[in-house]
């Protein structure tokens, strides 16, 4: 997952004089985030393991970590926390198709398109809607 250059894993230490509550759901947070950010399975347990070497040098107990993780991994096992933008199917035979989730639907849209923040979204938006079918047609 993409980390600014100026990352600087500034989560709450679990020290600090915060109700256990509040601790406890900025790992979640993290956590639900990754999951929703990573579509491969294999990336989203790699990224698990990098949150719990953050939060484990941030004073977080491991078994906490461990309960958090392990309660993340097997709702996104069983369709919940999955990833909001696009997810890769492996199809056999047949090699990779990118494929848009609908979140409020569950349904799937086709291709999508994703960029970089520009100051021109807007513009750069109204030429992508305009053009949207001629850029379909040219997908394999």
């Amino acid at each position: 997952m993409f980390r600014k250059e100026t990352y600087s894993n500034a989560f709450l230490h679990f020290s600090s004089c915060h109700p256990l509550s509040q601790k406890r759901s900025v790992v979640k947070g993290q956590l639900v985030r990754a999951a929703q950010m990573v579509s491969q399975d294999m990336e989203f347990l790699l990224e698990c393991d990098k949150l719990g070497e953050m939060f484990f040098k941030r004073g977080c107990p491991e078994s906490l970590e461990n309960d958090l993780m392990n309660e993340l991994k097997e709702k996104r096992s069983r369709g919940f926390y999955q990833p909001i933008l696009a997810t890769e199917h492996s199809y056999e035979g047949q090699g990779t198709n990118l494929e848009c989730i609908n979140k409020e639907k569950n349904l799937v849209n086709g291709p999508s398109f994703i960029t970089a923040f520009s100051m021109d979204a807007y513009y750069i938006m109204d030429i992508i809607k305009k053009n949207w079918d001629l850029l379909k047609s040219d997908l394999p």
